[in-house]
């Protein structure tokens, strides 16, 4: 079983082998190599590095920028994630994906404007994808306009009627609206689609344990 360390020692010498190695076929074969590393990577970090050294050895089309995107998204490195983003629509002008995530990693950064449009031009991309709605939802909810966000997670759900995440997002929308039974059945709905969903269960066990007691306040939740 592979170590850490000896990851760490075969990145080290990729990305040297990366500067010097001069034959075409040698570093696309290095390149494959190491995005299938990446593929199996679970460690954000790991993951990031492997690939990046894929692209350093040339790799470039839309599914490694799209992996690459994903995974800083995951990590919070919005900037990276624009950047990867960007790329994979700039080899695939029509992914969906890399639209509604490139809006949504607008959003974090504040920049509602581009997040609403990139997410629009999602749905507009496919207009079934339930993602796509979702992200847009998502985008709204960050930057407080309810109405539209609830909407849009309708708008989700009328496409994938078992989106836990999109419950969640509406129990949520629901709660910060002070609606707070709405709040309880969408969370609940959640964990009926995802029995696994811990913070959707949690915020179902909470808010039904603030109505019990009768102290349902904004400075509670």
């Amino acid at each position: 079983m592979q170590t850490e360390e000896s990851l760490e020692e075969r990145l080290k010498a990729g990305y040297e082998e990366s500067k010097i190695e001069k034959n075409i076929e040698v570093r696309k074969k290095r390149a494959q190599e190491w995005y299938e590393i990446g593929l199996k990577r679970e460690d954000p970090e790991q993951k990031a590095a492997c690939l990046e050294l894929a692209v350093d050895f040339g790799l470039s089309n839309a599914d490694i920028f799209s992996e690459l995107g994903l995974v800083h998204y995951k990590s919070g490195h919005w900037d990276k994630a624009v950047e990867y983003f960007k790329k994979t629509i700039k080899e695939n002008p029509k992914h969906v994906l890399a639209h509604a995530r490139l809006g949504l990693s607008y959003s974090h950064k504040g920049k509602y404007r581009k997040a609403v449009g990139f997410c629009k031009k999602a749905i507009k991309l496919d207009p079934r994808s339930s993602t796509a709605h979702e992200h847009l939802g998502y985008v709204y909810y960050q930057h407080r306009f309810f109405g539209n966000a609830i909407k849009s997670f309708q708008d989700a759900l009328d496409v994938n009627p078992n989106n836990a995440w999109v419950y969640y997002h509406l129990g949520n929308t629901y709660m910060l609206m002070k609606e707070f039974d709405k709040a309880i059945e969408c969370h609940k709905k959640a964990v009926e689609i995802n029995p696994k969903f811990e913070i959707a269960r949690n915020a179902f066990n909470h808010l039904q344990e603030l109505k019990k007691k009768g102290s349902l306040k904004t400075e509670e939740i």
